[in-house]
């Protein structure tokens, strides 16, 4: 049903990692490279690693083109050999938006609602729409991309033959675009189609071709032959570095490209020996849990991993918890040591994990709850991930939800932050919430000892996790499964009043780590944005502000970066909008007032989160003042 065309010229290395994410994201494809090499770029080494993939060496493009669409399934994407998968999309879902809508002209990977500026769009079954005939975007050919887009077979055919025979991709596409421009294509298909948020993201980093100049990021020696000379020495492309981006842009630039030595099969495939000591240590301190932690011991000393060791802190337990750990005695991996009480209310947290951790011995570091259990691959799944990304510090997963029977709850630690989180977002992403759930992570001992111990007595692994951010920002890797079970009840550390402190004294974490970053550390990827955005210091800033809101309600931070934001661009409606907002959050209503009503209102006032909906709030809601602020508040708006 679905074919792959890929087009490639001197690129093997970004080639093989086109492919791999490629395969890793969609189910199996009949895949096909139409590729060009330079007399010195050698793609020998792409052919033997992918076998199953048919090789094309380009004569002609036109001709190459043709005859593999003939043979090719009925529909096809087409792809280029600088565009990575960053989530995986459910092809048969355009497919099938294909089949049932002849309006569609196609479905593009590349689109969705993060890309700015964004076309308007409309939902479309499972799927965004544009009419490309009316709402077009800037700096790009809608809606026609060879880059990253499904179409009908037949449909791509029939545009080839209206156009002169293309030299080369670039011709290909601008070729059909200029039909697009003529509008000669949107009387059959004025829909164009995408999945709701970006699915592929490409890197510029070279330019490989002559004929139509693009810019290109060449920060890194990232030229043709410099990449070829690493690929022929074995180095690879790090494409899971992009894993659930959702930059604002379809391009982006060097500060995603990283290279890795090919990953070396060690202690993970081979026999091990449990006398030697353990690669990897997990802490448990317990207080009174003599319900849970047997289940949460067996659970450690359950993996699948055998190389390892559990240090039980038992913090002055005065019920059954004691002999239920020292039953395991006969089990050398775990080290059981006694303590009296520092920590009854967890108001020590950062103190005992300090004390358990120095304990341990292993190369790795783990930390478990007592009343939380192990999924039986954790280990070694956390531990492959860091033979994929040596320069992971940090590996973190989701982890779902039980009750105190262990029977499943809704929901799981599960987030966009953590889906989208790479080097370039982390620091901002952490403002807005913590996402890293403690019991998930496992560490680098030479990451402790480097950053140093937990010291925020309460909600030390949010300070930690930002510690970690902002000194080594591409640190900490997300694995989206769920390695833990979290156990929700009544007495856990995450009900209550503990709930309520942490709450509190995240907020102080956040602003401590506020003061402390600049601006360009939280948005390194800024220049991204040059090219679409007029201000695009004004948009951060602004979208900086929503979040100490939204996260932790810090108004008087989010004041200072929409006043800024407000100085660099007051004519911005998003950033008038949201000043305004904050204004009346503050109990400032005059001030907000003047600012909405400098703001071109938009159509209706029905319309919640708008500037005519907050001011029409405003000044006529028959309620008291601050029934009306805490209406506006609660309706708080992101353009």
């Amino acid at each position: 049903m679905l074919t792959a065309i890929v087009f490639s010229k001197d690129r093997p290395l970004q080639l093989c990692g086109t492919l791999e994410s490629l395969f890793h994201h969609c189910s199996e494809i009949d895949t096909r490279v139409i590729y060009r090499p330079s007399p010195d770029i050698s793609y020998l080494a792409a052919l033997e690693r992918f076998p199953n993939v048919q090789w094309i060496a380009e004569n002609s493009f036109a001709s190459s083109l043709r005859s593999q669409l003939q043979s090719a399934e009925r529909y096809t994407l087409l792809l280029c050999d600088d565009v990575f998968f960053v989530r995986s999309p459910d092809l048969l879902v355009g497919i099938q938006a294909l089949v049932e809508d002849q309006r569609l002209f196609g479905v593009s990977l590349r689109l969705g609602s993060n890309i700015l500026p964004a076309a308007e769009y409309s939902q479309f079954g499972p799927l965004l729409a544009w009419n490309w005939t009316v709402a077009r975007t800037p700096h790009w050919n809608y809606p026609w991309d060879v880059s990253a887009s499904l179409y009908r077979t037949s449909d791509i055919l029939g545009y080839l033959s209206c156009i002169e025979p293309p030299e080369n991709p670039n011709f290909f596409e601008a070729g059909i675009a200029r039909l697009c421009e003529r509008r000669k294509l949107g009387i059959e298909r004025p829909v164009l189609a995408s999945f709701p948020l970006s699915c592929t993201v490409t890197v510029t980093v070279n330019r490989v071709q002559e004929t139509h100049p693009n810019e290109f990021d060449a920060r890194k020696p990232t030229s043709p032959s410099d990449l070829h000379r690493a690929f022929s020495s074995g180095a690879r492309l790090n494409w899971r570095k992009f894993e659930g981006a959702a930059p604002s842009s379809i391009h982006v630039g060097s500060d995603y490209f990283e290279l890795v030595e090919p990953v070396k099969r060690n202690s993970l495939s081979s026999p091990i020996d449990v006398r030697s000591l353990p690669r990897v240590s997990t802490i448990c301190f317990v207080y009174n849990r003599e319900r849970f932690i047997r289940g949460t011991i067996d659970s450690v000393l359950g993996q699948d991993y055998p190389e390892m060791e559990l240090v039980v802190l038992n913090d002055g337990s005065t019920d059954g918890t004691d002999a239920i750990v020292r039953s395991y005695s006969h089990d050398k991996r775990l080290k059981y040591v006694v303590q009296e009480n520092i920590g009854r209310n967890l108001d020590k947290f950062d103190e005992l994990n300090n004390r358990a951790l120095a304990h341990t011995t292993g190369e790795y570091l783990c930390f478990v709850g007592a009343d939380d259990l192990f999924v039986p691959h954790k280990t070694k799944r956390q531990l492959e991930e860091f033979e994929r990304f040596p320069d992971a510090r940090i590996v973190f997963s989701d982890a779902g939800h039980i009750d105190a029977n262990g029977k499943p709850l809704k929901g799981s630690f599960r987030s966009e932050e953590a889906l989208q989180c790479n080097e370039m977002n982390m620091l901002r992403l952490l403002v807005r919430r913590n996402f890293i759930p403690h019991p998930t992570v496992m560490m680098k001992r030479t990451h402790y000892e480097e950053l140093g111990p937990f010291e925020t007595p309460f909600a030390c692994d949010y300070d930690y996790w930002f510690r970690s951010a902002q000194k080594y920002p591409s640190a900490l890797r997300f694995v989206d499964e769920e390695l833990v079970q979290y156990r929700l009840h009544d007495f856990s550390s995450s009900s209550g009043s503990n709930k309520d402190r942490s709450q509190s004294e995240a907020r102080t974490v956040v602003e401590r780590f506020y003061r402390s970053t600049t601006f360009e550390q939280f948005f390194p990827d800024l220049d991204l944005y040059s090219d679409t955005l007029e201000h695009p210091e004004a948009e951060a800033r602004c979208y900086l502000g929503f979040i100490l809101v939204d996260g932790h309600n810090l108004l008087h931070l989010a004041f200072q970066e929409f006043r800024k934001a407000y100085d660099i661009d007051s004519e911005n409606i998003a950033v008038c909008n949201n000043l305004a907002v904050l204004f009346a959050a503050m109990g400032e209503l005059p001030a907000a007032l003047r600012l909405l009503g400098t703001i071109v209102p938009y159509p209706s006032s029905q319309v919640k989160g708008t500037p005519a909906y907050n001011l029409f709030v405003m000044q006529t809601a028959e309620t008291s003042a601050d029934a009306r602020l805490s209406l506006v508040k609660s309706k708080w708006p992101v353009l």
